[in-house]
């Protein structure tokens, strides 16, 4: 059994003192780019990048749901609840493996300045797609989220949704984002302990199946390749890990002030979304890099 010692709803620590993939340009028979497939490449990233950009055009109309759902607004109130306070409209905001752009166009649509950065190209012509006509227009970029091409201090805000728990080297990456924030900025993810079943007990993971079944839900519904994802999680750190405290203790040793909201599954997903992700709460954590 992995550790469990996290009860409460929002947890608050003090500070302390203290690359993208590249393959060749050639297509396939359908015209796809060698690129958007990993090549020939068997590494857990190629591999990631392979299913994303198998599942991208799913996860835009996921996406684009969402948005035309009570969601964009439940989500565009937790984005603004963190970031709005004292912010000014004109503020640059990173959205770290924006996707289909679902966060971009709910901040550019506030008027903030949004560059959206993805690993997967065929994620960034669907983001493209969907912030095509926002003004401000949103900046879209292929990048590493472990490895930004950005000076430092560059950012006033840093959000990103469901990618962490993705990552090879998820430590990397939280020194990336705080290192892009500027002094006083704030990092806001949203993530869970996603496939974390896989590590308790056989007949735990069963009981997490079995229960999912019982609704009548299964991942085609929920538009999730389950038996890709599963493989995935099983070769990422952090499936394995208990979640928020080791973001708590990762963000702490950045010098950032953390909170945590282990509640906000309750107010962004359906009845049918809590049920299948029963074991896999989601949550936020919001950082804040200090003055100087």
């Amino acid at each position: 059994m992995r550790p469990s010692n996290f009860t409460g709803a929002s947890q608050t620590a003090k500070p302390t003192n203290r690359s993208a993939i590249r393959c060749d340009d050639s297509a396939d028979a359908q015209g796809t780019p060698a690129s958007d497939h990993g090549c020939d490449d068997d590494s857990l990233e190629a591999r990631n990048l392979r299913y994303w950009t198998r599942r991208s055009e799913s996860y835009s109309a996921q996406n684009a749901n969402e948005l035309r759902s009570w969601r964009a607004g439940v989500w565009t109130r937790e984005l603004e609840g963190e970031i709005g306070a004292g912010l000014p409209a004109s503020a640059r905001v990173l959205d770290v493996g924006c996707g289909p752009g679902l966060f971009s166009v709910l901040l550019a649509r506030r008027g903030y300045r949004v560059w959206g950065i993805d690993a997967t190209p065929a994620m960034l012509r669907q983001a493209e797609s969907n912030t095509r006509g926002i003004e401000p227009a949103v900046t879209l970029v292929q990048m590493n989220a472990q490895r930004l091409d950005f000076a430092d201090d560059s950012f006033d805000v840093v959000v990103t949704r469901n990618l962490t728990w993705n990552l090879p080297h998820p430590a990397k990456a939280y020194r990336e984002w705080c290192r892009v924030l500027k002094p006083g900025g704030v990092l806001v993810n949203f993530d869970a302990n996603w496939y974390g079943y896989l590590y308790e007990s056989p007949e735990h993971a069963a009981r997490v199946r079995e229960a999912v079944g019982s609704r009548g839900i299964d991942g085609s519904v929920l538009w999730t390749d389950v038996t890709t994802m599963e493989q995935i999680a099983q070769e990422v750190p952090l499936s394995g890990i208990e979640r928020p405290q080791w973001d708590i203790a990762i963000l702490d040793d950045l010098g950032m002030s953390v909170r945590v909201d282990v509640t906000v599954g309750q107010r962004v997903w359906t009845d049918d979304e809590r049920a299948h992700f029963a074991a896999t709460p989601l949550f936020k954590v919001v950082a804040r890099k200090p003055l100087r």
